[in-house]
């Protein structure tokens, strides 16, 4: 009889159902920012290796994914529109995902090219300027200007400016693109107002006619370049000098008044001017000896007053004793007392003068008196 032997076993079969994976995410940015692409896998066992594309650059991108979600951070470097789309998506037990859906679209917009110029960028005071708008007309849509002196603008090309205090001015151009992308451009110390000088100088006083020479000193600030010019009291140009301090000499046969005018310059060429009525002033002295000799030796004979100075339009000059007699009187300045009186020698004696003149450039009576020895 024959035996019969049954084997039996059990065969656990496990069928894992295949990765679905979606992607979204993206929208538009500016370039240098940053958006996000979203990884959904709503079947299939994490970890998901997942293989996708961009639709512009070759090749193909990948992650890992340890979650059912994924947020993945990207900039594109270029502005252009980038489609991402899943190429392949691999789950822990080695299913390849069935179905992958979805579209990111990442549109990168390009960062405004900003730029300016100005008519004028350094002058003397008022500096007068327009700024241009240099920016390309596809990034214009709001411009936004600081004038670096406290005002704020929003015009495209501002209207003309003016500075008028004397230092430099950082502008900047803050330009916003139809988009939404935004630059600046900014230039430090862009503008530039020059000071101006302070033109002045002097000269010793008085000048007369004694002593009409004159050193005209220059006490300007600031100043690069001097040019001066000198008038007479008709207004004629007389004349003109380069020097910084230069001296003059003026008629000496007359008084008189002289404009002279200084004009000064920076280094940057911004002037001053200034004008000085200098005036030449009549001088006129009496001097006298206190002692004379008229013995005829040929030595201190006579007693004649020395008039230095203005023109001489009367003159007199008395001689008394000590009782006050008149001894000599002449209105000849040229005239001088010998020592005689009618006629012969006067003693000698101390006797008293009295001198009194007028002159061509003052009506007033100029009169000195004073002690004359008379010796043998």
């Amino acid at each position: 009889k024959a035996c019969k032997t049954i084997l039996a076993d059990t065969v656990i079969v496990t069928v894992n159902p295949l990765p679905i994976a979606n992607i979204s995410g993206g929208g538009n940015i500016c370039e240098g920012f940053t958006t996000n692409l979203l990884f959904d896998y709503p079947v299939g066992t994490p970890p998901f290796n997942t293989f996708f594309t961009d639709g512009v650059n070759p090749g193909l991108d990948s992650i890992k994914s340890g979650s059912n979600n994924y947020s993945l951070t990207i900039s594109p470097i270029a502005p252009f529109t980038y489609n991402y789309t899943l190429d392949s998506v691999i789950d822990a037990n080695g299913c390849i995902a069935s179905s992958l859906n979805g579209l990111s679209s990442v549109t990168v917009f390009e960062t405004p090219v900003v730029n300016f110029s100005a008519s004028d960028t350094n002058n003397c005071p008022p500096l007068t300027t327009t700024l241009n708008n240099l920016t390309p007309a596809k990034f214009l849509g709001t411009s936004v200007w600081d004038l670096g002196n406290g005002t704020v603008t929003n015009d495209t090309n501002p209207a003309t400016i003016v500075y008028n205090k004397a230092q430099s001015y950082s502008i900047s151009l803050t330009v916003t693109s139809p988009q939404g992308c935004i630059n600046t451009e900014s230039k430090p110390n862009f503008l530039t107002v020059y000071p101006f000088p302070t033109a002045d100088f002097s000269w010793p006083t008085p000048v007369t006619l004694l002593d009409p020479l004159v050193r005209l000193t220059n006490t300007s600030a600031g100043d690069a370049y001097s040019w001066w010019e000198i008038y007479d009291s008709k207004g004629n140009l007389i004349d003109t000098s380069t020097n910084q301090s230069p001296a003059k000499t003026f008629p000496s046969e007359d008084t008189g008044s002289y404009r002279i005018k200084l004009l000064v310059k920076t280094m940057y060429l911004c002037p001053d001017s200034i004008e000085q009525i200098l005036k030449i002033e009549g001088i006129f002295e009496i001097y006298a000896p206190n002692t004379f000799t008229p013995n005829g030796d040929g030595v201190n004979d006579d007693f004649l007053p020395v008039l230095i100075g203005e023109q001489v339009t009367s003159y007199e000059l008395y001689i008394f004793n000590r009782w006050g007699q008149q001894i000599f009187h002449s209105t000849n300045k040229n005239q001088p007392w010998d020592g005689t009186f009618n006629g012969e020698t006067a003693k000698a004696d101390i006797y008293l003068y009295r001198v009194s003149v007028r002159s061509k450039y003052n009506a007033e009576k100029k009169v000195i008196t004073g002690q004359l020895r008379l010796m043998k």
